[in-house]
């Protein structure tokens, strides 16, 4: 699991009509982890929301849950990930 505080910087003004802030998350690469940041992005189709991914530990490990999207945000691991998304 990744560990110290999310990254912080200012979220960009939405660009247009219909885009949904979709928040930032810790992914691992060769490396360790890194922050990949939030994005503003158009949803496939008019409606859906973006629920996010989030770390869980199960079965003595930490698995990462894919993000989707649907016709509601969903819950994504009790994670307040800051510009509205809270778990």
């Amino acid at each position: 699991m990744p560990v110290g505080p999310r990254v912080p910087f200012d979220q960009p003004p939405c660009p247009g009509d219909g885009y949904i802030w979709t928040p930032g998350y810790y992914q691992y690469g060769d490396y360790g982890s890194y922050w990949v940041p939030g994005a503003w992005v158009l949803p496939p189709s008019v409606g859906l929301l973006w629920t996010p991914g989030y770390w869980g530990f199960a079965s003595g490990r930490y698995l990462w849950h894919e993000g989707c999207w649907g016709p509601q945000a969903g819950f994504y691991g009790g994670i307040n990930y800051g510009n509205g998304y809270f778990g």
